[in-house]
């Protein structure tokens, strides 16, 4: 009986232990499916459209979703949710630290910028449409946002 009570715990605390299968065969290494960021944010800048751009722009998301630390992702939902409530204010400070997290993270970059060009801060949203456009060429809007923004920051050349 203690015997099958020990045993009854072993199995029920998932400790149990099972013979161990005889080893298999070594097998040639699968292909590597995972794209490094560094390989993915070379590619966008290879990238001749935003159709393009898309994809890879989307698989960056999710390597920044399923980094170590989900901080960067919880300041984007942060920010996400106070600029739908209104709250500019705890949407940019949420923007600023996923930034400052994550500096490679174009889209927090961009929505940034769109903040400090609503508040007036033309020179500071150009500076980061300038640092979004560098890491994704392709980025929607941003190549225009800059375009406006210089000539209304640095002016035309004569």
């Amino acid at each position: 009986m203690r015997g099958t009570l020990v045993l009854s715990i072993l199995l029920l605390s998932g400790t149990a232990y099972a013979v161990t299968p005889p080893a298999k065969a070594p097998s040639a290494p699968a292909p590597a499916k995972v794209t490094s960021e560094e390989q993915l944010f070379a590619q966008l800048k290879r990238c001749g459209s935003a159709e393009e751009a898309h994809p890879i722009e989307a698989k960056l998301q999710a390597m920044f979703r399923a980094s170590p630390s989900p901080s960067v992702e919880l300041l984007m939902t942060r920010a996400t949710v106070a600029q739908g409530a209104g709250d500019d204010t705890a949407a940019l400070v949420s923007l600023q630290k996923a930034v400052l997290l994550n500096p490679r993270q174009f889209t927090a970059l961009n929505e940034l910028a769109d903040m400090l060009e609503d508040y007036g801060d033309k020179a500071g949203a150009l500076k980061l449409y300038r640092r979004a456009l560098d890491l994704d060429p392709q980025l929607d809007g941003a190549a225009q946002k800059v375009r406006e923004l210089t000539q209304s920051v640095e002016g035309r050349d004569i």
